[in-house]
């Protein structure tokens, strides 16, 4: 769909959720990429976290992709690569506020694990990541590259609610898949 005839139908169905000046700083992004299609997108328009929201959502394509995988998608890594940096300066240090302002953009970011429901759906997504094999856990936490630390944080989120608590639980969950660590 054109960006254009998108941005009008968000604005349809939520008119009030983004001000005027947002409005018009992605429209004018728009209209830069219509007249450089393939040029590099003028992130330096947007002033605030709301122009970047107001943008992402011309990308529904975009709604559910783990960073991961957005970072496959050449338009998602170029986007979150920008609200990445954006959130980093504006945070100016403070942790908290970056991940917050981030996650208003893309609120999927840290759910990856709900994807998954049963350790044989964790096994084939290990299994599915070549550059993973033979890695440790400790490794894996270090890749932030092919999305290994996301798959850790994940997946040990995951085997933490399916124990209930209980550590050895949680401990016999991640042995299947960090079979080099010993845990």
């Amino acid at each position: 769909m054109n960006l254009r005839l998108r941005l009008n139908e968000i604005l349809e169905q939520n008119p009030r959720e983004y001000s005027q000046t947002s409005i018009r700083r992605v429209g004018k992004v728009i209209q830069h990429i219509e007249n450089h299609p393939g040029g590099n997108i003028p992130y330096r328009e947007f002033l605030n976290i709301s122009d970047y929201k107001l943008y992402a959502s011309l990308y529904p394509e975009l709604e559910d992709l783990s960073t991961e995988d957005m970072k496959k998608d050449s338009t998602g890594r170029a986007l979150y690569t920008a609200v990445l940096s954006f959130a980093r300066k504006k945070a100016q240090g403070d942790e908290e506020l970056r991940r917050k302002l981030v996650k208003s953009v893309f609120p999927q970011i840290g759910t990856y694990w709900k994807r998954y429901k049963s350790i044989d759906e964790w096994v084939s997504r290990y299994e599915s990541n070549t550059e993973w094999d033979g890695k440790t856990m400790q490794e894996l936490m270090n890749d932030t590259v092919n999305g290994g630390k996301e798959f850790c944080e994940s997946f040990n989120y995951w085997t933490k609610i399916q124990s209930k608590g209980h550590k050895e639980d949680a401990r016999m969950l991640k042995r299947i898949i960090y079979i080099n660590d010993t845990l």
